[in-house]
């Protein structure tokens, strides 16, 4: 979240509609929007329908675990801290889609990690080729 933070001017002049879905309750949602002031709509999933729709799956308990797993993600917990709310499923991955006007898939992103985020020239070149090769 705090790269879609970053990166929400860059997203937002390319025209593209931002929506982040997140397995976090409802209440937790709205008072992370109101902390952080942001302008960009975050869907509760907190039954994760969306996600098992989409194919996201979880991280195993070995790579939860695995001090690897703690390094590579160190500088992103020094940034936003140890997630706080206990109903969400911390074991969720993300995943990022770009879909046209007509509902098809145009970009896929299914994370590995928590970390695994593609990086956000990718996310808008991917938008901007539907309107140049006819997507609606």
């Amino acid at each position: 979240m705090a790269q879609l933070r970053q990166d929400y001017d860059r997203i937002a002049a390319a025209n593209l509609k931002l929506v982040v879905i997140t397995p976090h309750p409802y209440a937790a949602v709205t008072a992370y929007q109101a902390e952080h002031n942001l302008t960009y709509p975050i869907l509760s999933d907190n039954r994760r329908k969306g996600y098992r729709r989409y194919g996201l799956g979880r991280l195993s308990v070995l790579h939860e675990i695995n001090p690897l797993t703690w390094l590579r993600n160190l500088s992103s917990l020094r940034q936003q801290g140890i997630a706080r709310s206990t109903d969400a499923d911390m074991a969720q991955l993300g995943g990022v889609f770009v879909i046209d006007n007509g509902g098809t898939l145009r970009f896929v992103h299914i994370a590995h990690d928590a970390a695994d985020n593609p990086p956000t020239n990718e996310i808008i070149e991917a938008a901007q080729e539907i309107s140049y090769t006819g997507g609606s």
